[in-house]
């Protein structure tokens, strides 16, 4: 089966401070943490749009040249949407690591962790609130470090999708309480 560029997550681990620990559960529609199937084109990769390119062959024989057309056709990406992520002020670093975010960026077609202790928010009553530009559904994954282990956004840390339309972060402002 080819890729569809959606990623379906199994299997749940708990992270306690950033930590991963042995407990694991089955991602069950109905759960509380439940992770929605989402849009993860480094891991499911798909082909971008339809394509055409020429591709010249010479023929030892003859000195002719023959043009082919090649086609290849693909999903087209989803649209992009803002993204409201808010996290609670103590939350955005963990034993001096950075806390991190992991979304379908549209910036660049990919997923991406974008650091929210060094990026700009807009601090409201303890949490900090970040726009986003996000391609298909948001993950709720979060990890403390460039290199840390994804995880299930903890108590206080939350996503929030909306419908404005945006092509870069910079077209999102977050939602405020």
């Amino acid at each position: 089966m080819a890729n569809t560029g959606i990623k379906t997550v199994l299997t749940l681990r708990k992270y306690v401070d950033g930590v991963a620990t042995s407990e694991t559960k089955a991602n069950v529609v109905g759960d509380p943490d439940y992770i929605a199937p989402y849009e993860d084109l480094v891991d499911c990769p798909v082909e971008g749009l339809t394509t055409t390119e020429a591709v010249a062959t010479t023929t030892a024989a003859a000195t002719t040249t023959t043009t082919e057309s090649v086609t290849t056709t693909t999903e087209a990406a989803s649209s992009c949407t803002c993204i409201t992520v808010d996290v609670l002020n103590t939350q955005l670093q963990s034993g001096g690591l950075d806390l991190y975010y992991i979304y379908n960026s549209c910036e660049t077609g990919q997923v991406e962790s974008v650091n929210l202790f060094e990026s700009i928010g807009d601090e409201q009553n303890g949490s900090t609130y970040f726009g986003l530009c996000n391609s298909g559904s948001g993950s709720n994954m979060f990890k403390y470090g460039v290199s840390g282990d994804p995880f299930v956004g903890l108590e206080g840390m939350n996503t929030n999708p909306s419908i404005t339309p945006c092509s870069v972060d910079g077209d999102c402002l977050p939602v405020l309480p």
